[in-house]
């Protein structure tokens, strides 16, 4: 451990106020050792008696007492920590997720998945024409539309409707979601569109599920299911004019969840 030396030292001549030992000699010098963690006492003379403090003692006083302060501070001395940085901020959502509800109807897989490689063309081009695609179910449980999931792909904006049927072809509309862009079917294909409106879906009961363009330079498609469900669908070459066809291909994947 390292050992701080202070000398002391006491001048004496004719004009000191310092009263001199008992034998009549000066002051003699004082050498304090100081350890860390040492407690002084105020500087002594070393022939008693000591009358008075002087100007000089005073100042040898306050130098013990920095000197302890300065080993204290080192004996109490941390490395300064590094401030803890804040937790990440959640991402907030574009909108709330739907509360908990059940499918209905499902023509995904076990995992969502779905064909990637072939798909129904809903769509409004100078070349192609304008071309809707209509897909129906019956729900297996009743209760207020929670959401509908459609795997959509392409570029562009589209109408999606859930209808009622109507003398087998989709009729009056129970909810509707109006210019879904393109942008909304994400990375996994999944267009996922809450309800607002929350129409009752009566079990047993026959709906349609209804993808149009929302306007010209519209190009999607609606992939075809993996579960090789071809029950028919219904298609439009203008606005409005819905035609059956029976049998298959497959149809589009989707599912329709309720709040029963």
């Amino acid at each position: 451990m390292k050992i701080i030396s202070t000398l002391i030292g006491f001048r004496a001549d004719s004009r000191s106020r310092e009263r001199r030992g008992g034998d009549g000699s000066s002051p003699r010098f004082h050498f304090l050792s100081v350890k860390r963690g040492d407690k002084l006492s105020p500087p002594r003379c070393l022939n008693p008696p000591c009358i008075g403090l002087d100007a000089k003692h005073l100042l040898l006083s306050a130098l013990c007492a920095m000197v302890m302060s300065v080993l204290a501070g080192c004996s109490k001395h941390k490395a300064p920590t590094a401030p803890k940085a804040s937790p990440p901020k959640p991402v907030e959502l574009e909108q709330a997720p739907p509360p908990p509800g059940i499918n209905v109807f499902n023509s995904f897989d076990a995992h969502n998945h779905y064909d990637k490689s072939t798909a129904w063309a809903v769509m409004n081009d100078s070349q192609s024409g304008y071309r809707g695609q209509a897909e129906w179910f019956v729900p297996t449980g009743s209760g207020q539309l929670n959401f509908v999931d459609l795997a959509m792909r392409g570029q562009g904006a589209i109408n999606v409707t859930v209808a009622e049927d109507k003398n087998g072809l989709p009729g009056k509309p129970a909810e509707s979601f109006s210019n879904v862009s393109s942008s909304r079917f994400g990375k996994t294909g999944h267009c996922l569109l809450i309800s607002a409106a929350h129409p009752v879906l009566n079990a047993g009961v026959k709906y349609w599920l209804c993808a149009e363009p929302a306007g010209s330079g519209s190009g999607c498609s609606w992939a075809y299911n993996n579960q090789n469900l071809a029950q028919g669908f219904a298609f439009e070459r203008g606005p409005g004019s819905w035609s059956f066809m029976p049998g298959g291909p497959r149809n589009g994947a989707f599912r329709i969840n309720v709040v029963p």
